[in-house]
């Protein structure tokens, strides 16, 4: 049984012709936009326009693919192009399919991400222009009301704490490390060498000892222990970097791992710091 085989008369620049139809089909509609090869939102800011043209088109890519591969694999001996999920039948059992389908994937992943940024980067401008805060939103608590339950230990590895924070941080006296951290003590502020004696040796060129007195030069906003852990949160007030004459809260922690009546380890937010600019220190 034979089948009469349809021709597929259709020119190349036809097929590019409805290839551009479809890339510039107005948003929401099923029909393509017949205003002379202009956009339809090409009145906008050209920085958006661009943007929504390019967005617009990733995501018609696979539908454009689609066509063309229905137009050039149009089954033999059928006037109706290949219905198989916009793939020539002749490559579905191959790797060529596969990876046809994850390219189509990953195109389309990536335009979804960068659309997202391109939406939080328009929230963040809006809220800029509108004047109000972008971050350090009212604090949802009165934190000299809060108050813990701790253990006997638990109070006593608050008090080992305060001396690294307090006496040896605060004031300088770093000779009193020697009573309260452990020789092999666990370093993880990547700007501060680990081990006790290198720690004295740091900080012994930073600070200059002060008068120790009862109260906190900085003190914290929150202290408190859970078994061997010491977390502190701190409160500060930084400069805005959109606006120096302006300040926002941001907050510091630290946590210690006090076992055997001495520090043994310390962590905190600290990143690497910068190397020193040209003119301050810098070579």
């Amino acid at each position: 049984m034979s089948t009469q085989r349809a021709k597929d008369d259709r020119s190349v620049p036809e097929v590019w012709a409805q290839l551009w139809q479809t890339w510039t089909r107005a948003p929401g509609s099923a029909s393509p936009d017949t205003s002379g090869g202009k956009l339809p939102w090409s009145g906008a800011d050209p920085w958006q326009a661009a943007w929504g043209f390019w967005v617009d088109a990733w995501r018609r890519t696979p539908e454009v693919w689609a066509d063309l591969w229905q137009t050039w694999t149009r089954a033999s001996g059928s006037a109706s192009p290949d219905t198989s999920g916009g793939k020539p039948r002749e490559l579905q059992p191959s790797s060529g399919a596969a990876a046809w389908d994850y390219w189509v994937d990953a195109w389309q992943r990536t335009i979804l991400f960068w659309d997202v940024l391109r939406q939080r980067s328009n929230q963040y401008y809006a809220q800029k222009a509108k004047g109000g805060a972008t971050g350090g939103a009212p604090d949802g608590i009165d934190y000299e009301k809060v108050t813990f339950n701790h253990s006997a230990k638990e109070k006593k590895n608050l008090e080992i704490a305060t001396v690294e924070f307090k006496d040896i941080l605060q004031y300088g006296h770093v000779e009193l490390a020697e009573k309260v951290m452990a020789p092999t003590y666990i370093q993880h502020n990547p700007n501060v060498p680990t081990g006790r004696a290198a720690f004295v040796e740091f900080f012994s060129k930073i600070r200059k000892p002060e008068p120790l007195q009862p109260g906190w030069k900085t003190k914290p906003t929150l202290m408190f222990a859970s078994g061997s852990y010491v977390f502190l949160i701190v409160k500060r007030m930084e400069k805005d970097p959109d606006d120096a004459s302006k300040t926002y809260p941001a907050y510091w922690f630290d946590m210690v791992r006090v076992d055997d009546g001495m520090i043994q380890e310390h962590w905190d937010a600290a990143t690497k710091n910068a190397p020193p600019a040209p003119g301050r220190g810098g070579n």
